[in-house]
């Protein structure tokens, strides 16, 4: 009897100690579960995890390292009176387990010779690796100095906080990136704006490099220009020891700049000192790590900047090569608007007005420039503010942007000669690829915070795809390149849906088809793939033969701000917002977008698409019909008043202009009109408010006089306010004139608010 008893006591000592022991184990991992969601700081994590399993557990040693290049550097510990702070890779058994990414129980630390600590009387350890996904970067280790050895059971219970630790560690080393990768963009997009206001080459030059030395934190660089024989590069700018070389110029393959003029790829050098390409014109101490990107203006290189370090033991990374990549990309496309600036000046010097529109066009885009700072300074501070930011700066370089578009499609009904017509062709490209890049920011905006909206309208499938051929055949035949289109005969007309979103993917697919492709042929095709009494789906291809994508990168390319290699984004350029954007409007289709391709072989692009069947509609008036109205327009920018009535009066209209919106009210009440086209931002008071006068007055005294907005805010809220103020129809600037006409025919037949999107 007296056996049984002490069998039952010790049975229930054990349960009470298997009890105890997971109420402890309990206790660690909800401390360590707390600290896991609120600490995005890697440093903070480490220390509650340390002490909390040393206070919990009641270990006397207990230490964490994290991998950093080819050692394991302590990171926090409790408990040592002495401590290694960086344990070689591979030495001792926190190196052992780093690199075999298994755990190691020592209940004897004699039993094993690669044990470092015995010094301290430590008599066991259990040593468990660390992981960022599946790679092993760090380890924590726990020793034990009584005679109590560490066991299994120690070992499954550290395995268990360990595997919350790696969840963190996980989680933050991905906020860190998004963080970074916010930096970046923020960074390059206050780049962007500062550089493309710069059209004096010296003063685009050193802005340049200033900003290059800033990315790499470094005071040396330099800015290698092709020179007019194009036998050599010359250097135009330096910075720090550089200075002193301003002049110097490099044959083809020739130190490190000649090298990327000759490769046209980035090129990273750890020891200038040491390295065999040096060139002789420099000393051999002369620096120690440098840098150098290409600069190009369409396939061609025209210069190399570079960043340089005196400092030695310091190295430049792939994320410095990344920055200055794509600031080089910015630069290049600076350094061309700064040389077709200047042709155009010295070509254009007898047109004043000109001259004139510029510098007031100049003027207006350093305001903006300096809004855009301000309101991003908001931004950071919350979501709304951001948005708020994304409207605002949108409306503040629409309004320029609309000026030159504009004046550029009046200047070219104008006799032109053959360099001008080459000129103001490669001044509407510019405003295109600045508008587009608007627009991708917008969409991305819109998409992140689930704001996008279709509008449904009838079109036929033809009418979207004639403009897209129009803008790529010849791009395609400039490059020697095939281009064709194909539509299905059996596609109904008209649809209803967006056809301006569906023409935007179909732009980005196109248009990276041509730019990626070197020779061959693009085509474009569009079929039927079902079709119901009610709905038509729709299967648009887009294919290439250009350089493919590998079958691990064919996932990838379809996430935000990514692209197949960094090589692409050196070579081509690009922000990898496109196929991302792409993808999301396809879906908002209510279709698919997949991609089938090889590397060195071409690919094809293929999406679907729904739309319902529409209703015939009756024909609208020819694009250049006469409109004989008369016209009030209320803008108060005087560019943009010009063109206005410009695209007016070709069209026969009368035009009346006035600068605000109480003007406007004045006006119409004195006055009949067949039609007003009004700004929404006016001092005084604003084209809405402006609006909503007239309307009340409409409802005591009878009528309805036509209103478009143009407006150069282009936000989805945007256009549903002015709808509510009373509008017929909106436009977003810039636009061109055949969507101003589409705009008003809208506005005088339909008696329901329409939509045109610019």
């Amino acid at each position: 009897a007296n056996e049984l008893l002490r069998a039952e006591q010790v049975a229930q000592s054990s349960i009470l100690a298997s009890a105890q022991q997971q109420a402890v184990a309990l206790a660690v991992l909800d401390r360590v579960s707390t600290a896991l969601s609120r600490e995005m700081d890697l440093s903070v994590l480490f220390r509650t995890v340390v002490e909390a399993i040393a206070e919990t557990f009641g270990y006397t040693l207990v230490s964490l390292y994290i991998l950093e290049e080819d050692a394991l550097v302590l990171q926090h510990q409790v408990g040592y009176r002495r401590v290694v702070s960086r344990i070689p890779l591979g030495e001792g058994v926190a190196g052992r387990v780093v690199r075999s990414g298994q755990p190691v129980l020592l209940e004897d630390v004699r039993s094993d010779p690669a044990f470092m600590g015995a010094f301290e009387g430590i008599v066991s350890e259990i040593c468990l690796p660390l992981f960022d996904g599946s790679r092993p970067v760090g380890v924590l280790n726990i020793e034990s100095t009584n005679q109590v050895a560490l066991s299994r059971a120690d070992l499954q219970l550290t395995t268990a906080v360990v595997g919350q630790l790696n969840i963190g560690i996980a989680r933050a080393r991905l906020y860190a990136e998004i963080q970074r990768r916010n930096r970046i963009m923020t960074a390059l997009y206050d780049t962007a704006l500062g550089l493309m206001n710069r059209l004096d080459l010296p003063d685009l030059l050193r802005a340049i490099i200033a900003h290059a030395a800033q990315f790499g934190d470094t005071e040396d660089g330099y800015v290698y220009l092709l020179t007019d024989d194009g036998q050599s590069i010359e250097m135009k700018v330096g910075l720090g020891l550089h200075t002193q070389l301003i002049g110097a110029r490099l044959g083809r393959g020739e130190g490190l700049a000649g090298k990327v003029w000759e490769t046209g790829e980035p090129l990273i050098v750890d020891d200038y000192e040491v390295w065999p390409g040096r060139s002789a014109q420099f000393p051999r101490d002369f620096v120690r790590a440098a840098v150098g990107v290409p600069l190009t203006s369409g396939s061609q290189v025209i210069g190399v900047l570079g960043i340089a370090m005196v400092e030695p033991g310091r190295k430049f990374g792939e994320s410095e090569v990344e920055l200055l990549t794509r600031l080089a990309q910015l630069a290049s496309i600076a350094l061309d608007n700064a040389h077709l600036y200047a042709a155009a000046q010295h070509e254009l010097a007898d047109r004043k007005r000109a001259e004139t529109a510029l510098a007031a066009a100049n003027a207006e885009l350093e305001q903006a420039v300096l809004n855009a700072n301000e309101l991003a300074d908001a931004a950071r501070a919350a979501s709304r503010a951001k948005s708020e930011f994304i409207a605002n700066i949108s409306h503040e370089i629409r309004t320029p942007l609309n000026a030159v578009q504009g004046f550029a499609e009046l200047l070219a009904a104008t006799p032109l000669g053959d360099d001008q017509q080459q000129y103001l062709s490669q001044i509407n490209t510019s405003s295109e690829v600045l508008l587009e890049l608007i627009n991708g920011l917008l969409d991305f905006s819109r998409i992140e915070a689930g704001r996008l909206e279709l509008e449904r309208v009838p079109f036929d499938i033809a009418a979207v795809l004639a403009p897209v051929t129009s803008m790529f055949a010849a791009r395609a035949a400039g490059k020697g390149l095939g281009f064709s289109t194909s539509i299905d005969e059996l596609i109904p007309t008209p649809l209803a849906g967006d056809p301006g979103r569906l023409r935007q993917v179909l732009i980005n697919l196109v248009g990276n088809a041509v730019k990626f492709t070197e020779r061959g042929t693009v085509s474009l095709s569009a079929r039927v793939q079902e079709q119901s009494a009610h709905r038509v789906t729709l299967l648009f291809e887009v294919a290439d033969t250009g350089i493919g994508i590998e079958p691990d990168k064919q996932k990838i390319i379809f996430e935000p701000f990514t692209q197949a290699d960094g090589s692409i984004t050196r070579r081509y350029g690009g922000a990898g917002l496109g196929l991302t954007i792409s993808q999301r409007l396809v879906e908002k289709l209510g279709g698919q977008l997949w991609v089938n391709s090889q590397a060195g072989q071409g690919s094809a692009f293929s999406f679907t698409a729904t739309f319902q069947l529409a209703r015939p509609d009756a024909p609208s008036p020819l694009p250049d019909a006469p409109l004989d109205l008369r016209v009030l327009v209320a803008e108060d920018n005087l560019l943009n008043q010009r063109v206005i009535a410009g695209i007016l009066k070709s069209r026969g209209c009368a035009v009346t202009l006035v600068e605000n919106g109480r003007e406007m009210v004045a006006r119409a009440r004195r006055e009949k009109f067949d039609l007003i086209v009004v700004d929404v931002q006016m001092p005084e008071l604003d084209g809405l408010s402006a609006i909503t006068e007239i309307r009340a007055r409409e409802r005591l005294s009878g009528g309805h006089v036509p209103v478009v907005v143009v407006t150069a805010y282009a936000m989805d809220r945007d256009r549903e306010r002015s709808f509510a103020a009373g509008a017929d129809c909106y436009v977003a600037k810039p636009f061109r004139a055949f969507q101003l006409y589409e705009a008003i025919d809208s506005a005088l037949r339909a008696g329901v608010p329409q939509a045109a999107n610019a």
